[in-house]
C-alpha cells in the first residue's frame, strides 16, 4: 500500500490476530517514510516459541534481485538470494530459512528500493508455538 499526502501525515497499520490457534495479540507499525536498498534488523528469534518472519514488498515495475544475510548468536552467517517480481511481496520465515534455535540478525539489501517488515510472533510462556 501507498499512502500519499499534501500534508504531514502518519500513516500505520494496526494488526490483531490470534496465530497458530494458540497465540493471541496485537501490533502496530508506522509505515516507511520511503523504500530503501538496505534494511537491518538487529534482533530476531528461531528459538522454540519465536515464529520470526521477514516481508519483503517490491513496489518498481522492474523486478527486484534480493539478498539476505543472516547471523546468529554465534557469529555463523547464512544466505539467501531471490528474486522479486514487480509490484509484489514475498514473506519468508526466518525460523526455515536461516534454522531455527538461534537468536538471529538480518541485513537485507536490493539492486533497488524496497520495503521490509520483519514481524515476531511468540508465547510469553515457555510454551511452544509448533503443533
Amino acid at each position: 500500500m501507498a499512502v500519499r499526502s499534501d500534508e504531514p501525515i502518519l500513516a500505520e497499520r494496526p494488526m490483531y490476530f490470534r496465530y497458530a490457534a494458540r497465540a493471541s495479540g496485537g501490533h502496530c507499525v508506522n509505515g516507511v517514510a520511503a523504500a530503501s536498498p538496505t534494511w537491518f534488523f538487529a534482533e530476531g528469534c528461531s528459538r522454540d516459541g519465536f515464529d520470526t518472519f521477514l516481508c519483503i514488498g517490491n513496489p518498481n515495475p522492474e523486478a527486484a534481485a534480493v539478498s539476505i544475510a543472516f547471523m546468529d548468536e554465534a557469529g555463523c552467517k547464512s544466505a539467501v538470494e531471490l528474486s522479486l517480481a514487480p509490484a509484489s511481496r514475498t514473506t519468508l520465515r526466518v525460523n526455515e530459512v536461516a534454522g531455527g534455535g538461534h537468536d538471529i540478525s538480518a541485513a537485507v539489501s536490493s539492486d533497488s528500493d524496497i520495503v521490509v517488515e520483519r514481524p515476531v510472533y511468540f508465547l510469553f510462556a515457555s510454551q511452544s508455538l509448533a503443533p
